[in-house]
């Protein structure tokens, strides 16, 4: 019961910049395990939905965000705020 009253407080929060679908996001996000002190890779992250998730869940992992598309990585920049790295660039040649 817990976690469903927690799921529905996420998911009627919006974000500035939909994207993926949250529910999906954040059952995508629950089933990685992350813990405090992970970093969270997306490399293709669009509007970065799904890293906007593992930063609600857990807020002491690291997210990285890349992507191809500037348009799609100025929504990420909305949807993460200042806590995130977005990188642009390709998912077959990450610029790590």
């Amino acid at each position: 019961l817990v976690e469903l009253l927690a799921l529905k407080q996420r998911m009627d929060r919006d974000l500035p910049c939909p994207g993926f679908r949250r529910l999906e996001s954040y059952v995508v996000a629950q089933a990685a395990r992350i813990k405090p002190g992970d970093v969270v890779l997306d490399p293709f992250c669009g509007k970065a939905t799904f890293l906007a998730e593992a930063q609600l869940c857990w807020p002491g992992a690291s997210v990285i965000g890349v992507d191809s598309d500037p348009a799609q990585l100025d929504a990420a920049a909305n949807n993460l705020g200042s806590n995130a790295t977005l990188l642009h660039g390709s998912a077959t040649a990450l610029p790590l």
